[in-house]
């Protein structure tokens, strides 16, 4: 007889027939009679009963199972709303990290960034010239831009929190919600005065500072604004009436510094003036998966300034931060992840 080493197999389970029971390095015959116990003999029949009731009711079953995957799918809660995205939203409250970052969102409940993204334009040789800075600038333009966005629809949540909490009977929490959206609204029209002062022929902030307008009843003002950004941006087909640029996510931007930043403006700056930095300060964590579409659409607003007419020929930019670093690992492992393993290797 063949030796099985560690298995227990048992060929049939039928009453009064003969089975052969395995064991370690040995075998022995013997009846299923006289080794199966009452449990075990009515185990096995529960599941031969089972068996011919979905047999002869497949249709029903299968029916059954549909209806009961679309009520899991209809009651379970969201994917966004049981999960957590960053490097610390799965640690044990008890840490030390992650008691630290409760005290720091107690102290500072807003402007408070937990990454950043960075952009460096440098020269190898020799200083930045002033051209180099308005193409630094242009950059920082659209990037204010972007945060003036991100700083609207964190004011339109706002509103609606704050509503609801009044609804709620909330009133001081309703009021602490007002305020938020109410400096939020402001620090749009802030970041998007700011990029029009970086670049002045930039018609997406004049047209989003006309949409802001005129949502506050201040059509005269829109008008001669949404007039100014029909100048500069004729292809378009509306101007002051939507959000420029059209049907894009807002970026989890928290504020934009430059060379231009009130306090810390003169240290993005290096001492032989061959370096300067735009930084982007982030409300997500540095592993956030959503850091993957934001350094793809920094890489893009940097290419497209790049591939405008009038760069500086020798400019070189590059993209760094820890939000950077995240991200791209990211990216990096989702790319490893769709290549084809070799068998043969």
């Amino acid at each position: 007889m063949e030796k099985i080493g560690w298995t227990v197999t048992m060929r049939r389970l039928i009453d009064g027939e003969e089975a052969r029971i395995l064991t370690g390095d040995s075998f022995r015959d013997t009846a299923v009679g006289d080794t199966m116990t009452t449990e075990s003999r009515h185990f096995c029949i529960s599941f031969s009963a089972l068996g011919r009731v979905i047999a002869r009711h497949w249709g029903a079953v299968i029916v059954g199972w549909l209806v009961l995957m679309g009520l899991v799918i209809g009651l379970a809660p969201r994917w966004d709303e049981v999960t957590y995205d960053g490097d610390l939203a799965y640690m044990p409250a008890t840490m030390t990290s992650v008691r630290a970052e409760r005290l720091l969102e107690r102290a500072f409940p807003t402007g408070r960034s937990k990454s950043e993204m960075v952009v460096m334009a440098e020269r190898p040789v020799g200083s930045l010239t002033a051209d180099d800075q308005k193409a630094v600038d242009r950059l920082a333009a659209r990037l204010h831009n972007l945060l003036g966005i991100a700083r609207y629809e964190e004011a339109q949540r706002g509103w609606a929190e704050a509503a609801r909490l009044r609804k709620a009977g909330q009133q001081e929490a309703a009021e602490a919600a007002f305020v938020r959206a109410d400096q939020n609204q402001h620090g749009a029209l802030s970041a998007w005065e700011e990029a029009r002062r970086l670049d002045e022929r930039f018609a997406e902030p004049i047209n989003n500072r006309a949409f802001l307008e005129r949502e506050l009843g201040q059509d005269q003002s829109a008008d001669q604004l949404a007039q100014l950004a029909r100048d500069h941006a004729p292809q378009w087909t509306s101007w002051g009436t939507q959000l420029q640029p059209a049907d894009e996510r807002p970026l989890p931007l928290i504020d934009v510094w430059t060379r231009h930043t009130d306090i810390v403006g003169s240290k993005l700056r290096s001492r032989d003036r061959q370096a300067e930095l735009v930084v982007l300060r982030m409300s997500q964590e540095f592993m956030a998966t959503d850091n993957i579409r934001v350094l793809q659409r920094l890489e893009q607003e940097v290419a497209a300034v790049r591939g405008a007419s009038g760069f500086p020929a020798g400019l070189a930019t590059h993209v760094t931060g820890s939000a950077a670093v995240g991200g791209d690992m990211l990216r990096s492992a989702a790319r490893a992840s769709r290549i084809p393993s070799c068998t043969r290797c």
